[in-house]
């Protein structure tokens, strides 16, 4: 599991914040699972209501040795905790360096 700095996520032209993001490697290279856990959004629809599942995001995400990933990702799984806060994402693309 290595930890990415998330720079963008959008749905719907929403943004959505959040506090951190994992990306877990597949054996599959160009496949890629990121556990975000989210903040809030910029609006009142709230993602832990199911309202983007298996819609696609726009996420930008790059890290401190200089791997970089822009692309889209579908919601895989949301976990509706305490705070309804941490969502799976899976997506596809080819994290490159750059």
């Amino acid at each position: 599991m290595v930890e990415y700095e998330i720079k963008a996520l959008k749905a719907d032209g929403v943004n959505f914040n959040f506090k951190r993001g994992f990306l877990y490697h597949q054996k599959d290279k160009n496949l890629h699972t990121w556990e975000i856990e989210l903040l809030c959004t910029t609006d009142d629809r709230m993602i832990e209501k199911g309202l983007y599942n298996d819609k696609p995001f726009i996420i930008d995400v790059s890290t401190g040795n200089g791997h970089h990933f822009v692309g889209e990702a579908l919601i895989h799984n949301v976990n509706e905790g305490p705070d309804g806060s941490n969502v799976l994402f899976n997506g596809l693309g080819d994290l490159t360096s750059g």
